[in-house]
């Protein structure tokens, strides 16, 4: 939006987004964000919320890499612009998978009596995030350009992807693995049981108690 707003208004030139313009893409944004949220259970009963975790912060990586590739085409044209807009909007919805993954798998690992504790703790996490983050990025573009920040964004993601992969690999984080409430659990099951704390040491893995 800097190079297609700002970047005209420095140069006392008509922009090819205007002000209200932008004001849209924002509102407009919360379509692909809705998107995102609804296709989340769908996508981790399939591949599992560690799994979706992992996807989202790969496309989103990619979407970053690709979106500022557009957006540094010269000279910025309606064009671009557009090309811009469909793809960024197209990319959203995996950052919102990434984000939504770790309610699910909280639930999964936490006691049952515990739950409304732990994701309170991972809301208070996730909103400190959001409140600082920008405010972080933003003094990185000021000092070191917006090709660096969105570097870094893209190392983030990438991190974020590497860092929760091992997760796939977790039996109670499975897609077809049952919330840790007490039913449909067997001792052969490839799932942690966490109904007490005392519980939480416990792992049952197929045919491990036979």
């Amino acid at each position: 939006f800097q190079i297609f707003l700002m970047d005209f208004v420095d140069a006392g030139e008509e922009p090819l987004l205007s002000e209200v313009g932008f004001m849209w893409t924002i509102t407009l944004g919360s379509v692909p964000v809705v998107l995102g949220a609804l296709a989340s259970p769908l996508v981790f009963a399939k591949i599992s919320a560690a799994a979706g975790c992992v996807l989202g912060n790969l496309v989103t990586a990619l979407g970053i890499v690709v979106c500022y590739f557009i957006s540094s085409i010269e000279p910025p044209t309606k064009a671009t612009l557009i090309w811009f807009m469909t793809l960024l909007y197209c990319f959203l919805p995996f950052a919102v998978l990434s984000q939504l993954s770790t309610g699910p798998m909280l639930d999964r690992l936490a006691p049952a009596h515990r739950r409304g504790f732990v994701q309170g703790i991972n809301m208070s996490v996730m909103m400190a995030t959001n409140a600082i983050a920008p405010w972080i990025f933003g003094i990185e573009a000021d000092q070191v350009g917006i090709a660096a920040t969105l570097l870094t964004t893209v190392f983030v993601s990438l991190l974020a992807a590497v860092a929760n992969t091992p997760l796939i690999f977790v039996p109670a984080l499975g897609a077809k693995s049952s919330p840790p409430d007490g039913s449909n659990h067997t001792p052969s099951e490839s799932t942690l049981i966490c109904d007490n704390d005392s519980d939480c040491d416990s792992v049952y893995t197929s045919g491990s108690q036979q």
